[in-house]
């Protein structure tokens, strides 16, 4: 039985119970790149009411700290492996 336990990867947690995060989630595999909680509201439908936004940043806080989402930069949300973009150089002709 012990032969059958993948070591190299741990279980994978499911994702908390709720439409909510299956939404959230689904929002980020569409956009595909960063976002900020006022960002998802107005993906999601939602009116940007403080409440709504502060709801939906405490439902990110939460994916993060479930390792389903990072925080690149305070307030900008994105999937594992997205960075946030960077201003582009200078460019001389």
């Amino acid at each position: 039985m012990a032969a059958d336990l993948d070591l190299e990867r741990p279980p994978t947690p499911a994702l908390p119970d709720g439409a909510a995060y299956q939404q959230i989630m689904d929002v980020f595999d569409h956009e595909r790149r960063p976002l900020r909680a006022r960002e998802l509201c107005l993906a999601l439908d939602l009116p940007l009411m403080p409440k709504h936004v502060e709801g939906t940043r405490a439902k990110l806080k939460r994916l993060v700290s479930l390792g389903f989402l990072d925080e690149t930069e305070p307030g900008l949300f994105a999937q594992h492996g997205l960075q946030a973009p960077t201003a582009p150089a200078d460019q001389q002709s």
